[in-house]
């Protein structure tokens, strides 16, 4: 009797791409929790600088802290704003050249994605989350683009923005942490951002929302302020002032249970009074790598779906919020075809079927909200389909989604096998949900 070998482990990622700095995180898809990939051995430092560097006269590329050094010893000519420039079209100048942003954040990506070979074999990889602070039309035909430069081995990779990242790392935590409201506050000395998780427990599945507010007055240059210590306490302490007023807003006529404090701004230490309010009945934990961790969970739940995601459903603002679908014939009985169900990310959300078409011109899409209210029915006209007898067109219908409430449909005239050509037209139309 021979003996099976036994099979490899399998690892998904959840890759944070941030504007200045980037995460990878890996996950047993057999279970366990997520690790976050350390740029030095022995230590604890995730950020890796979303930045690329050339050599100049020669084609040498550097990425991360090795590009940061190369640039402040003068060897080399930073590539920097790569994202940035890729959502506005624009290309990036490294010295006298101009490059694509989506190329150079390919290789970038695929630069850090090495840093792996220290803890995996990257034939374990079975899929990857990418995951960025919002996810747009341009933001996510950016991660495509980049997707396609980078030929990835594994077949699975999705996007994510930091609100389904948040949400999916909570699903993976102690139930008692989620039983109330859950901040994120997202903090790097720029404006800050909380993420404000709620479930509704009173619904099946459990309904989750995700709510973010930003506030411009947290924007502060520490790095343009003098050594002296007594200036620098003294402008910390204003920061600690305005983080505590805030909190007490964020706070007030609700029951938080848990905030997160992430991000390079909080580890200065200048929370004192801020913090002291914060954990006063509540669980304050403070780390940076919350959303490449949320993604790896993410990844997770797509390949070995559990009942614990079966059980919850988020709607935040990249959620298809309604169920799009037709009223149809079928086997002899009036039934309602779904087309576009609500609850997954828009830029995911697209199908086709074939219809044939019962009589005259038009027919009629519903739209139901999945928080409940009236389903709405929006008449779809094709004014140059030829006239034909009951039943001989067949239509081809495909909808795509442009963004979280704008979804675009398409009908193409197949005719009817010999018996009815096609007349080759083809009609769009754009049909706004909120």
């Amino acid at each position: 009797m021979l003996l099976s070998a036994p099979e490899k482990k399998g690892y998904v990622l959840g890759y944070d791409l941030g504007a200045k700095y980037s995460q990878i995180s890996y996950l047993p898809l057999s279970g366990g929790d997520a690790q976050t990939l350390s740029v030095l051995t022995g230590a604890q430092i995730y950020d890796i600088p979303t930045i690329l560097a050339k050599r100049e006269d020669v084609n040498q590329w550097f990425y991360g802290r090795e590009a940061k050094k190369q640039i402040e010893e003068g060897l080399a000519v930073a590539a920097e704003g790569m994202m940035e420039a890729a959502v506005e079209g624009t290309n990036v100048v490294v010295g006298d050249a101009e490059y694509d942003p989506v190329a150079l954040l390919a290789l970038f990506v695929k630069r850090s994605l090495s840093l792996l070979t220290m803890e995996l074999d990257a034939a374990q990889i079975r899929g990857i989350m990418f995951t960025c602070a919002g996810l747009d039309n341009r933001m996510v035909n950016v991660l495509r683009g980049v997707v396609d430069a980078l030929q990835l081995p594994m077949k699975h990779v999705y996007f994510q923005d930091y609100a389904e990242s948040f949400y999916h790392f909570m699903l993976s935590q102690d139930k008692e942490l989620r039983t109330h409201t859950v901040l994120a506050c997202d903090y790097h000395y720029g404006p800050l951002t909380v993420l404000s998780l709620n479930f509704n427990f009173h619904t099946t599945p459990v309904i989750a929302t995700v709510d973010e507010q930003v506030f411009s007055e947290m924007e502060y240059n520490l790095d343009d302020l003098p050594d002296d210590i007594s200036y620098r306490e003294k402008a910390t302490g204003m920061l600690d002032t305005e983080f505590l007023r805030i909190a007490e807003r964020l706070c007030a006529g609700k029951v938080v249970s848990t905030v997160y404090l992430l991000g390079n701004g909080f580890k200065e230490g200048w929370m004192r009074r801020s913090l002291e309010f914060l954990c006063r009945t509540r669980k304050v934990y403070q780390g940076s790598n919350l959303f490449s961790k949320g993604a790896a969970y993410a990844a997770r739940a797509r390949l070995k779906k559990g009942t614990e995601e079966r059980a919850f459903l988020l709607l935040d603002d990249s959620k298809l919020r309604h169920n799009i679908g037709l009223q149809v014939h079928h086997r002899g009985r009036e039934e309602y075809c779904s087309v576009l169900e609500g609850g997954c990310s828009w830029y995911e959300a697209h199908a086709s079927l074939d219809v044939i078409l019962e009589s005259g011109n038009t027919f009629m899409i519903r739209v139901t909200p999945l928080a409940g209210g009236e389903t709405a029915e929006v008449p779809f006209e094709m004014k140059t389909l030829p006239e034909r007898e009951a039943r001989t067109t067949r239509l081809t219908i495909e909808m795509e989604m442009l963004s979280a409430g704008r979804v675009r449909v398409t009908v193409t005239d197949r005719g009817f096998g010999t018996y009815q050509e096609s007349s080759g037209e083809v009609w769009t139309q754009e049909v706004n949900l909120s």
